[in-house]
Protein backbone atom coordinates (compact mmCIF):
# COMPACT_ATOMS: atom_id res chain seq x y z
CA UNK A 1 0.00 0.00 0.00
CA UNK A 2 1.33 3.27 -1.11
CA UNK A 3 1.21 6.10 2.28
CA UNK A 4 -0.04 9.17 0.87
CA UNK A 5 1.90 11.62 3.21
CA UNK A 6 0.35 15.34 3.58
CA UNK A 7 1.61 18.73 4.15
CA UNK A 8 0.17 21.67 5.91
CA UNK A 9 1.52 25.13 4.87
CA UNK A 10 2.24 26.98 8.23
CA UNK A 11 -0.03 29.68 9.23
CA UNK A 12 2.31 33.14 8.72
CA UNK A 13 3.62 34.91 11.71
CA UNK A 14 1.33 38.70 11.15
CA UNK A 15 -1.79 36.43 10.53
CA UNK A 16 -1.56 34.47 13.96
CA UNK A 17 -0.84 37.42 16.14
CA UNK A 18 -3.87 38.77 14.26
CA UNK A 19 -5.76 35.68 15.44
CA UNK A 20 -4.59 35.55 18.45
CA UNK A 21 -5.84 39.76 19.01
CA UNK A 22 -9.40 38.94 17.68
CA UNK A 23 -9.26 36.00 20.18
CA UNK A 24 -8.29 38.38 23.30
CA UNK A 25 -10.59 41.37 22.08
CA UNK A 26 -13.48 38.29 22.06
CA UNK A 27 -12.35 37.26 25.63
CA UNK A 28 -12.60 41.07 27.06
CA UNK A 29 -15.68 41.63 25.42
CA UNK A 30 -17.32 38.73 26.75
CA UNK A 31 -16.01 39.48 30.54
CA UNK A 32 -16.93 43.36 30.38
CA UNK A 33 -20.65 44.47 30.66
CA UNK A 34 -22.47 44.82 27.48
CA UNK A 35 -23.11 48.26 27.07
CA UNK A 36 -26.91 47.25 26.28
CA UNK A 37 -27.12 45.85 30.28
CA UNK A 38 -28.68 49.35 31.17
CA UNK A 39 -28.69 50.07 34.79
CA UNK A 40 -32.47 49.35 35.49
CA UNK A 41 -32.74 50.61 39.04
CA UNK A 42 -35.46 53.16 39.02
CA UNK A 43 -32.86 55.03 41.80
CA UNK A 44 -30.48 55.64 39.00
CA UNK A 45 -31.95 58.74 37.22
CA UNK A 46 -30.17 61.02 34.79
CA UNK A 47 -30.31 65.05 35.78
CA UNK A 48 -30.32 68.21 33.83
CA UNK A 49 -28.06 71.07 33.75
CA UNK A 50 -30.27 73.59 34.86
CA UNK A 51 -33.77 73.80 36.79
CA UNK A 52 -35.73 76.10 34.31
CA UNK A 53 -34.70 76.64 30.58
CA UNK A 54 -35.21 80.39 29.95
CA UNK A 55 -35.19 81.18 26.34
CA UNK A 56 -36.02 85.36 27.29
CA UNK A 57 -38.50 87.83 25.11
CA UNK A 58 -39.05 86.63 21.35
CA UNK A 59 -40.44 88.23 18.00
CA UNK A 60 -43.18 86.27 16.62
CA UNK A 61 -42.88 84.47 13.74
CA UNK A 62 -39.09 85.19 14.16
CA UNK A 63 -36.96 81.87 15.64
CA UNK A 64 -34.76 82.05 18.86
CA UNK A 65 -31.24 81.67 19.05
CA UNK A 66 -29.97 77.88 20.26
CA UNK A 67 -30.36 77.04 24.25
CA UNK A 68 -27.94 74.38 24.92
CA UNK A 69 -28.30 72.27 28.25
CA UNK A 70 -26.73 69.08 29.58
CA UNK A 71 -28.17 65.87 30.62
CA UNK A 72 -25.72 64.08 32.74
CA UNK A 73 -25.70 60.06 34.01
CA UNK A 74 -23.21 60.62 37.21
CA UNK A 75 -23.84 56.55 37.60
CA UNK A 76 -21.43 53.83 36.87
CA UNK A 77 -23.92 52.20 34.16
CA UNK A 78 -25.70 53.07 31.23
CA UNK A 79 -29.26 54.62 31.50
CA UNK A 80 -31.67 54.27 29.03
CA UNK A 81 -33.97 57.89 28.13
CA UNK A 82 -36.80 55.70 27.07
CA UNK A 83 -38.31 58.75 25.97
CA UNK A 84 -37.76 62.73 25.80
CA UNK A 85 -40.52 64.95 24.67
CA UNK A 86 -42.54 68.25 25.35
CA UNK A 87 -45.36 68.24 27.07
CA UNK A 88 -47.42 70.08 24.64
CA UNK A 89 -46.34 67.95 21.76
CA UNK A 90 -44.66 71.05 20.08
CA UNK A 91 -47.78 72.75 19.89
CA UNK A 92 -46.17 76.17 22.33
CA UNK A 93 -43.80 76.63 19.77
CA UNK A 94 -41.03 74.59 21.26
CA UNK A 95 -38.47 72.43 19.45
CA UNK A 96 -36.23 69.72 20.69
CA UNK A 97 -32.34 68.10 19.85
CA UNK A 98 -31.35 65.43 21.56
CA UNK A 99 -27.61 64.33 20.77
CA UNK A 100 -28.43 64.97 17.20
CA UNK A 101 -31.63 63.67 17.02
CA UNK A 102 -34.79 66.11 16.59
CA UNK A 103 -38.49 65.88 16.94
CA UNK A 104 -40.79 67.05 19.64
CA UNK A 105 -41.06 62.90 20.96
CA UNK A 106 -37.77 60.68 21.07
CA UNK A 107 -37.13 57.54 22.08
CA UNK A 108 -34.50 54.79 23.43
CA UNK A 109 -31.76 57.50 23.83
CA UNK A 110 -28.40 55.75 25.48
CA UNK A 111 -26.48 57.69 27.96
CA UNK A 112 -23.05 56.04 28.57
CA UNK A 113 -21.65 55.92 32.28
CA UNK A 114 -20.28 58.80 33.44
CA UNK A 115 -21.34 61.28 30.69
CA UNK A 116 -23.29 63.44 29.15
CA UNK A 117 -25.64 64.70 25.98
CA UNK A 118 -26.61 67.81 24.65
CA UNK A 119 -29.66 69.09 24.69
CA UNK A 120 -30.96 71.79 22.39
CA UNK A 121 -33.67 73.96 22.46
CA UNK A 122 -35.22 76.52 20.39
CA UNK A 123 -38.74 78.28 19.54
CA UNK A 124 -40.69 80.08 16.91
CA UNK A 125 -43.83 81.86 18.41
CA UNK A 126 -46.85 82.36 16.54
CA UNK A 127 -48.41 86.34 16.47
CA UNK A 128 -50.71 85.94 19.83
CA UNK A 129 -53.64 88.04 21.05
CA UNK A 130 -52.14 90.77 23.13
CA UNK A 131 -49.75 93.16 22.33
CA UNK A 132 -48.21 93.07 25.32
CA UNK A 133 -45.14 90.92 25.97
CA UNK A 134 -46.79 87.09 26.74
CA UNK A 135 -45.70 84.19 28.26
CA UNK A 136 -45.22 81.07 26.65
CA UNK A 137 -44.46 77.82 28.78
CA UNK A 138 -44.05 74.42 27.72
CA UNK A 139 -42.43 71.46 29.71
CA UNK A 140 -39.60 69.09 28.67
CA UNK A 141 -40.47 65.74 29.90
CA UNK A 142 -37.98 62.52 29.89
CA UNK A 143 -38.56 58.85 31.05
CA UNK A 144 -36.29 56.48 32.78
CA UNK A 145 -36.62 53.32 34.43
CA UNK A 146 -39.87 53.73 34.82
CA UNK A 147 -39.86 57.63 36.05
CA UNK A 148 -40.39 60.34 34.84
CA UNK A 149 -39.11 64.04 35.16
CA UNK A 150 -40.13 67.40 34.04
CA UNK A 151 -37.99 70.90 33.40
CA UNK A 152 -40.03 74.09 33.13
CA UNK A 153 -39.67 75.47 29.38
CA UNK A 154 -40.48 79.45 29.10
CA UNK A 155 -40.22 82.37 26.96
CA UNK A 156 -42.00 85.97 26.03
CA UNK A 157 -43.54 85.94 23.01
CA UNK A 158 -43.71 89.56 21.38
CA UNK A 159 -45.72 90.78 18.64
CA UNK A 160 -44.13 92.83 15.92
CA UNK A 161 -44.97 94.27 12.80
CA UNK A 162 -42.77 92.96 9.93
CA UNK A 163 -42.50 95.70 7.36
CA UNK A 164 -42.00 94.62 3.33
CA UNK A 165 -38.51 94.91 1.77
CA UNK A 166 -36.98 98.21 0.63
CA UNK A 167 -39.65 100.12 2.32
CA UNK A 168 -40.28 103.44 0.75
CA UNK A 169 -42.35 106.16 2.41
CA UNK A 170 -43.92 108.68 0.20
CA UNK A 171 -46.42 110.38 2.49
CA UNK A 172 -46.85 111.57 5.95
CA UNK A 173 -46.94 108.72 8.08
CA UNK A 174 -47.33 107.91 11.75
CA UNK A 175 -46.16 104.81 13.62
CA UNK A 176 -48.02 104.05 16.75
CA UNK A 177 -46.56 101.92 19.53
CA UNK A 178 -48.96 98.71 19.78
CA UNK A 179 -46.03 96.51 18.38
CA UNK A 180 -42.22 96.82 17.73
CA UNK A 181 -41.79 97.36 14.30
CA UNK A 182 -39.28 94.83 12.54
CA UNK A 183 -37.22 96.03 9.46
CA UNK A 184 -36.97 93.66 6.76
CA UNK A 185 -33.76 95.25 5.55
CA UNK A 186 -34.02 99.26 5.02
CA UNK A 187 -36.78 102.04 4.41
CA UNK A 188 -36.67 105.52 2.71
CA UNK A 189 -37.99 108.56 3.73
CA UNK A 190 -38.80 110.55 0.43
CA UNK A 191 -38.63 113.93 0.16
CA UNK A 192 -41.53 116.07 1.11
CA UNK A 193 -42.77 113.14 3.27
CA UNK A 194 -42.13 113.30 7.08
CA UNK A 195 -41.99 109.71 8.99
CA UNK A 196 -43.33 110.16 12.77
CA UNK A 197 -42.75 107.41 15.70
CA UNK A 198 -45.16 107.94 18.54
CA UNK A 199 -43.76 107.72 22.17
CA UNK A 200 -42.77 104.07 23.42
CA UNK A 201 -42.16 103.20 19.75
CA UNK A 202 -39.41 100.40 19.00
CA UNK A 203 -37.78 99.89 15.96
CA UNK A 204 -35.89 96.63 15.37
CA UNK A 205 -32.96 96.82 12.52
CA UNK A 206 -31.45 93.58 11.50
CA UNK A 207 -27.98 93.27 9.76
CA UNK A 208 -27.29 95.65 7.05
CA UNK A 209 -30.27 97.59 7.70
CA UNK A 210 -30.30 101.22 7.55
CA UNK A 211 -32.97 104.36 7.15
CA UNK A 212 -32.44 106.69 4.81
CA UNK A 213 -34.21 109.70 5.79
CA UNK A 214 -34.88 112.35 2.60
CA UNK A 215 -37.52 113.99 3.94
CA UNK A 216 -37.88 114.27 7.40
CA UNK A 217 -38.08 112.17 10.58
CA UNK A 218 -39.65 112.57 13.76
CA UNK A 219 -39.19 110.57 17.07
CA UNK A 220 -41.66 111.67 19.42
CA UNK A 221 -40.71 109.73 23.03
CA UNK A 222 -41.44 111.14 26.45
CA UNK A 223 -39.84 110.51 29.50
CA UNK A 224 -42.67 107.90 30.37
CA UNK A 225 -42.59 106.56 27.34
CA UNK A 226 -39.36 106.54 25.30
CA UNK A 227 -38.37 105.23 21.73
CA UNK A 228 -36.23 102.41 21.16
CA UNK A 229 -33.96 101.59 17.98
CA UNK A 230 -31.80 98.63 17.98
CA UNK A 231 -30.38 95.35 16.52
CA UNK A 232 -33.15 92.60 16.35
CA UNK A 233 -30.56 89.92 18.00
CA UNK A 234 -32.10 89.47 22.00
CA UNK A 235 -29.85 86.19 22.59
CA UNK A 236 -26.37 86.16 24.53
CA UNK A 237 -22.53 86.79 23.27
CA UNK A 238 -21.55 85.10 26.65
CA UNK A 239 -23.39 83.65 29.81
CA UNK A 240 -23.56 87.73 31.06
CA UNK A 241 -23.33 90.04 28.28
CA UNK A 242 -26.22 90.04 25.75
CA UNK A 243 -26.10 91.40 22.24
CA UNK A 244 -28.06 94.29 22.93
CA UNK A 245 -25.06 95.86 23.93
CA UNK A 246 -22.47 95.35 21.14
CA UNK A 247 -22.38 97.47 18.64
CA UNK A 248 -22.48 96.77 14.39
CA UNK A 249 -25.34 95.07 14.29
CA UNK A 250 -26.90 97.21 11.94
CA UNK A 251 -25.84 100.09 9.98
CA UNK A 252 -26.96 104.07 10.60
CA UNK A 253 -29.68 106.47 9.74
CA UNK A 254 -28.70 108.21 7.02
CA UNK A 255 -30.16 111.82 6.07
CA UNK A 256 -29.40 112.88 2.65
CA UNK A 257 -28.93 116.69 1.50
CA UNK A 258 -32.36 117.57 1.00
CA UNK A 259 -33.43 116.63 4.67
CA UNK A 260 -34.30 119.18 7.36
CA UNK A 261 -36.86 119.31 10.35
CA UNK A 262 -36.01 116.77 12.15
CA UNK A 263 -36.75 116.02 15.24
CA UNK A 264 -35.37 113.24 18.27
CA UNK A 265 -36.96 113.68 21.52
CA UNK A 266 -36.62 111.09 24.36
CA UNK A 267 -34.95 108.71 22.01
CA UNK A 268 -32.44 105.94 22.15
CA UNK A 269 -30.35 104.65 19.39
CA UNK A 270 -28.04 101.86 19.78
CA UNK A 271 -25.69 99.26 18.39
CA UNK A 272 -24.99 99.98 14.94
CA UNK A 273 -22.21 100.94 12.85
CA UNK A 274 -22.51 104.45 13.15
CA UNK A 275 -25.56 106.72 15.15
CA UNK A 276 -26.95 109.50 12.75
CA UNK A 277 -25.46 110.67 10.00
CA UNK A 278 -25.91 113.67 7.35
CA UNK A 279 -24.94 114.53 4.09
CA UNK A 280 -24.00 118.61 3.63
CA UNK A 281 -26.52 120.10 3.47
CA UNK A 282 -26.63 123.08 -0.10
CA UNK A 283 -28.65 125.68 2.26
CA UNK A 284 -26.02 126.26 5.09
CA UNK A 285 -28.86 127.81 7.06
CA UNK A 286 -31.31 124.85 7.22
CA UNK A 287 -32.61 123.78 10.45
CA UNK A 288 -31.52 120.12 10.51
CA UNK A 289 -32.13 118.90 13.75
CA UNK A 290 -33.24 119.30 17.03
CA UNK A 291 -31.84 116.41 19.42
CA UNK A 292 -33.36 116.86 22.72
CA UNK A 293 -33.27 113.90 26.32
CA UNK A 294 -32.01 111.48 24.19
CA UNK A 295 -28.78 108.95 23.84
CA UNK A 296 -26.80 107.73 21.17
CA UNK A 297 -24.58 104.94 21.93
CA UNK A 298 -22.89 101.43 20.98
CA UNK A 299 -21.79 101.90 17.79
CA UNK A 300 -18.87 100.71 16.13
CA UNK A 301 -18.07 104.22 14.40
CA UNK A 302 -19.19 107.80 14.42
CA UNK A 303 -21.47 108.53 16.96
CA UNK A 304 -23.24 111.45 15.21
CA UNK A 305 -21.99 113.32 11.70
CA UNK A 306 -23.39 116.82 11.67
CA UNK A 307 -22.39 118.48 7.94
CA UNK A 308 -24.25 121.71 6.22
CA UNK A 309 -26.76 123.55 7.83
CA UNK A 310 -27.64 124.13 11.91
CA UNK A 311 -28.63 122.01 14.51
CA UNK A 312 -29.47 121.79 18.17
CA UNK A 313 -28.39 119.42 20.80
CA UNK A 314 -29.55 119.52 24.43
CA UNK A 315 -29.84 117.46 27.33
CA UNK A 316 -28.41 113.87 25.53
CA UNK A 317 -25.60 111.50 26.08
CA UNK A 318 -23.31 110.57 23.20
CA UNK A 319 -21.32 107.89 24.52
CA UNK A 320 -19.23 104.43 23.95
CA UNK A 321 -18.31 104.46 20.11
CA UNK A 322 -15.74 103.82 18.10
CA UNK A 323 -14.95 106.32 16.19
CA UNK A 324 -16.24 110.17 17.65
CA UNK A 325 -19.03 110.68 19.32
CA UNK A 326 -19.91 114.19 17.70
CA UNK A 327 -18.27 115.28 14.62
CA UNK A 328 -19.10 118.50 12.60
CA UNK A 329 -17.74 119.57 9.10
CA UNK A 330 -19.30 122.42 7.72
CA UNK A 331 -22.07 122.73 10.89
CA UNK A 332 -23.67 125.43 12.96
CA UNK A 333 -24.26 123.44 15.93
CA UNK A 334 -25.43 125.01 19.63
CA UNK A 335 -25.02 122.06 22.00
CA UNK A 336 -26.72 122.55 25.51
CA UNK A 337 -26.01 120.08 29.01
CA UNK A 338 -24.78 117.44 26.69
CA UNK A 339 -22.38 114.25 27.92
CA UNK A 340 -20.17 113.07 25.46
CA UNK A 341 -18.36 110.25 27.25
CA UNK A 342 -16.87 107.09 26.23
CA UNK A 343 -14.98 103.98 27.43
CA UNK A 344 -15.64 102.10 24.17
CA UNK A 345 -13.85 98.14 24.89
CA UNK A 346 -14.37 96.39 21.67
CA UNK A 347 -11.10 97.63 19.91
CA UNK A 348 -8.78 100.68 20.21
CA UNK A 349 -10.24 103.68 19.73
CA UNK A 350 -7.62 106.10 18.09
CA UNK A 351 -10.32 109.51 17.67
CA UNK A 352 -10.99 112.05 19.79
CA UNK A 353 -14.64 112.16 21.54
CA UNK A 354 -15.22 115.63 19.65
CA UNK A 355 -14.25 116.86 15.91
CA UNK A 356 -14.73 120.23 14.90
CA UNK A 357 -13.93 120.21 11.25
CA UNK A 358 -13.64 123.32 8.59
CA UNK A 359 -15.86 125.39 8.09
CA UNK A 360 -18.09 124.65 11.12
CA UNK A 361 -18.91 126.59 14.07
CA UNK A 362 -19.78 125.24 17.88
CA UNK A 363 -21.19 126.72 20.62
CA UNK A 364 -21.09 124.22 23.36
CA UNK A 365 -22.12 125.13 26.96
CA UNK A 366 -22.42 123.55 30.60
CA UNK A 367 -21.07 120.01 28.87
CA UNK A 368 -18.65 117.08 29.57
CA UNK A 369 -15.86 116.02 27.07
CA UNK A 370 -14.42 113.07 28.70
CA UNK A 371 -12.60 109.93 28.15
CA UNK A 372 -9.55 107.65 28.64
CA UNK A 373 -7.46 109.52 25.74
CA UNK A 374 -4.85 112.14 27.19
CA UNK A 375 -1.98 112.71 24.45
CA UNK A 376 -1.61 115.73 22.06
CA UNK A 377 -0.99 116.18 18.18
CA UNK A 378 -0.83 119.17 16.35
CA UNK A 379 -0.45 119.45 12.66
CA UNK A 380 -1.33 121.86 9.76
CA UNK A 381 -4.88 119.78 9.58
CA UNK A 382 -5.29 118.95 13.07
CA UNK A 383 -4.91 120.77 16.37
CA UNK A 384 -5.65 117.80 18.89
CA UNK A 385 -5.72 117.97 23.30
CA UNK A 386 -7.06 114.64 24.35
CA UNK A 387 -10.30 114.33 23.51
CA UNK A 388 -10.95 117.76 21.37
CA UNK A 389 -10.13 117.64 18.19
CA UNK A 390 -10.10 120.65 15.70
CA UNK A 391 -8.88 122.17 12.35
CA UNK A 392 -6.68 125.07 12.42
CA UNK A 393 -9.31 127.49 10.66
CA UNK A 394 -11.98 127.11 13.14
CA UNK A 395 -10.19 127.80 16.08
CA UNK A 396 -11.84 131.08 16.81
CA UNK A 397 -15.57 129.15 15.92
CA UNK A 398 -15.46 126.65 18.93
CA UNK A 399 -16.63 128.48 21.72
CA UNK A 400 -16.65 126.14 24.70
CA UNK A 401 -17.99 127.76 27.91
CA UNK A 402 -18.31 125.95 31.21
CA UNK A 403 -17.55 122.70 29.55
CA UNK A 404 -15.06 119.85 31.74
CA UNK A 405 -13.10 118.27 29.49
CA UNK A 406 -10.26 115.84 29.07
CA UNK A 407 -6.61 117.19 27.57
CA UNK A 408 -3.67 115.98 27.31
CA UNK A 409 -2.30 114.84 30.47
CA UNK A 410 0.17 116.80 32.71
CA UNK A 411 0.60 119.71 29.82
CA UNK A 412 1.79 123.14 30.14
CA UNK A 413 0.21 123.79 26.32
CA UNK A 414 -2.98 121.98 27.72
CA UNK A 415 -3.32 124.51 30.83
CA UNK A 416 -2.99 127.25 28.22
CA UNK A 417 -5.07 125.93 25.94
CA UNK A 418 -7.90 126.10 28.95
CA UNK A 419 -6.66 129.93 30.11
CA UNK A 420 -6.36 130.91 26.36
CA UNK A 421 -9.25 129.55 24.11
CA UNK A 422 -11.90 128.44 27.11
CA UNK A 423 -11.31 130.71 29.72
CA UNK A 424 -14.80 129.54 31.46
CA UNK A 425 -13.79 126.13 30.99
CA UNK A 426 -12.27 123.76 33.56
CA UNK A 427 -9.87 120.72 32.51
CA UNK A 428 -10.74 116.94 33.93
CA UNK A 429 -8.07 116.47 36.48
CA UNK A 430 -10.29 113.76 38.59
CA UNK A 431 -9.65 110.74 36.87
CA UNK A 432 -11.75 109.25 34.67
CA UNK A 433 -12.55 105.66 36.16
CA UNK A 434 -13.62 106.94 39.65
CA UNK A 435 -15.80 110.33 37.64
CA UNK A 436 -18.87 108.45 36.96
CA UNK A 437 -21.77 105.81 38.27
CA UNK A 438 -20.34 102.72 36.49
CA UNK A 439 -17.80 102.01 33.52
CA UNK A 440 -18.73 98.76 32.24
CA UNK A 441 -18.50 97.12 36.30
CA UNK A 442 -20.40 97.10 39.66
CA UNK A 443 -19.02 99.98 41.70
CA UNK A 444 -18.24 97.45 44.09
CA UNK A 445 -15.58 95.69 42.25
CA UNK A 446 -14.16 98.58 40.92
CA UNK A 447 -11.25 98.23 43.14
CA UNK A 448 -10.43 95.14 41.39
CA UNK A 449 -8.97 95.55 38.27
CA UNK A 450 -9.41 91.77 37.55
CA UNK A 451 -13.20 91.63 37.94
CA UNK A 452 -15.10 91.04 34.27
CA UNK A 453 -16.78 93.82 32.75
CA UNK A 454 -20.76 93.34 32.00
CA UNK A 455 -20.76 96.21 29.86
CA UNK A 456 -24.04 98.09 31.69
CA UNK A 457 -22.75 101.88 31.42
CA UNK A 458 -24.19 104.40 33.56
CA UNK A 459 -22.32 108.37 33.22
CA UNK A 460 -24.03 110.13 36.04
CA UNK A 461 -21.55 111.53 37.55
CA UNK A 462 -20.24 111.00 41.14
CA UNK A 463 -20.90 114.02 43.42
CA UNK A 464 -17.05 113.52 44.47
CA UNK A 465 -16.04 115.07 41.19
CA UNK A 466 -17.67 118.63 42.15
CA UNK A 467 -19.79 119.03 38.10
CA UNK A 468 -22.75 120.07 40.03
CA UNK A 469 -20.99 123.19 41.40
CA UNK A 470 -19.01 124.08 38.56
CA UNK A 471 -21.40 126.60 36.32
CA UNK A 472 -23.13 129.60 37.04
CA UNK A 473 -25.37 129.23 33.88
CA UNK A 474 -28.77 127.68 34.10
CA UNK A 475 -30.56 127.37 30.79
CA UNK A 476 -34.24 127.75 31.04
CA UNK A 477 -34.89 124.90 28.34
CA UNK A 478 -33.08 122.16 30.09
CA UNK A 479 -35.01 122.53 33.40
CA UNK A 480 -34.74 118.55 33.31
CA UNK A 481 -31.70 116.41 33.14
CA UNK A 482 -32.24 113.15 30.32
CA UNK A 483 -34.12 111.21 32.86
CA UNK A 484 -36.43 113.65 33.55
CA UNK A 485 -35.17 114.60 36.73
CA UNK A 486 -35.69 117.84 37.54
CA UNK A 487 -32.51 119.92 37.96
CA UNK A 488 -30.95 120.96 40.88
CA UNK A 489 -29.92 125.03 41.30
CA UNK A 490 -26.05 125.20 42.74
CA UNK A 491 -24.66 128.02 45.36
CA UNK A 492 -23.77 130.10 41.84
CA UNK A 493 -27.01 129.47 40.27
CA UNK A 494 -26.23 127.28 37.79
CA UNK A 495 -27.07 123.46 37.14
CA UNK A 496 -24.70 120.38 37.21
CA UNK A 497 -22.60 119.92 33.60
CA UNK A 498 -23.54 117.19 31.70
CA UNK A 499 -26.75 115.35 30.71
CA UNK A 500 -27.73 114.02 34.26
CA UNK A 501 -27.80 115.31 37.58
CA UNK A 502 -25.27 114.25 39.85
CA UNK A 503 -25.42 111.16 41.95
CA UNK A 504 -24.16 110.85 45.54
CA UNK A 505 -20.92 108.81 45.88
CA UNK A 506 -21.17 104.59 46.27
CA UNK A 507 -19.52 103.16 49.16
CA UNK A 508 -16.84 101.19 48.89
CA UNK A 509 -17.66 97.96 50.29
CA UNK A 510 -17.14 96.78 53.73
CA UNK A 511 -13.82 94.47 53.97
Amino acid sequence: MTEVTTSQRPIPLLARLLLCGLCASLLLMACARSPWQYDRSEDSQPYLSVDTIRLDTLYSTLSSATYVAMIYNPHEGPLLLDEVMLLSGGSKGYRINVDGRSGQELHNITLPPRDSLYLFVEATFAAGDSDLPTLVTDSLVWSCNGRKSYTRIEGYRQNVSILPPNLHIAKDTLWAAERPYLITDSITIEPGARLTVAEGGHLLMPQGGRIVVRGALTLAGSVSNPILIEGIRRDNLTTDVSYRLLPNQWDYIHFTAESRDNEIRYATICNGREGLRFDKATDLAAERLTLESSTITNMGGNGLTLAGGRYLLRTSELSNVGGTCLSLEGATVEAVQMSMVCDYLFEHRRDPILYVGRGSHLQLLNSIIDGRQTYAMTSDTLRRSGELAWHPSVQRQLDLQQCYVRLEQDSIVASRLVKELFPTSYRANHPFVDSYWMLGKDYKERSNRQAPYHFHFDFHPVEAVGLQSLSPIAPVACGLDRMGVPRRVNARGGYTLGAYEAVPTPEEPKR
